[in-house]
């Protein structure tokens, strides 16, 4: 066996620490909706009431004269009916008339032609009182959206930060080796210890 023993150094080697800072840049977004105008419109509105004219003129209202228009004509229906059966029952009579038949005939047909129709005359006074006449104006409504403007950032504020720490490495060179021989390597081997001392220490 020998054993070799130079003068041993160490090696050392540092490595500085590093940071690294990532900072990615912020995106300004801007969103904007244009102004908006609504118009609500109104129509005028006229009223107009005729209820003192036409009291103060003695016509009717709508509503009278349609009840009157309808008792008038179911009373002219009515008397037409009677006349028309009045007329038949004094044709039908002629049989109990000796004499003077075609005379009644005639008398029946010259009293239809000549019966006279009276008309209804409304006699009214002007009246003194306008109608009364009520306007509800108009409306114009306009309504103003006002415009929006929205800005925001995207991204973070935050950097990335990574940090590699400090490190040292010590390295002993020509330290003291231990060399064996094949001979004495067997030997050893039997006993359990060539597999640790076959290698440089």
């Amino acid at each position: 066996m020998r054993v070799s023993s130079p003068l041993p150094y160490l090696d050392i080697k540092t490595t500085n620490a590093k940071l690294e800072i990532k900072n990615d840049p912020l995106r300004l977004k801007v969103e904007r909706e244009p102004a908006r105008m609504h118009v609500y419109r109104t129509r005028p509105k006229m009223k107009v009431d005729w209820a003192t004219v036409r009291n103060e003129s003695g016509l009717r209202n709508p509503s009278a004269q349609r009840k009157y228009l309808q008792k008038l004509y179911r009373q002219m229906a009515l008397d037409g009916i009677s006349r028309q059966s009045k007329e038949y029952e004094r044709i039908g009579n002629l049989q109990d008339i000796p004499s003077g038949g075609p005379e009644i005939v005639a008398t029946v047909a010259l009293d239809s032609m000549l019966q006279p129709d009276i008309p209804v005359l409304d006699v009214a006074s002007m009246p003194r009182s306008m109608p009364n006449v009520e306007w509800e104006e108009g409306k114009l409504e306009i309504e103003w959206e006002s415009a929006k403007l929205e800005m925001h950032w995207e991204g973070s504020i935050r950097p990335q930060i990574t940090i590699t720490p400090h490190t040292v490495e010590i390295r002993l060179i020509n330290g003291e080796t231990v060399r064996v021989g094949e001979n004495e390597a067997r030997t050893l081997e039997r006993q359990g210890f060539g597999k640790r001392l076959d290698k440089k220490i």
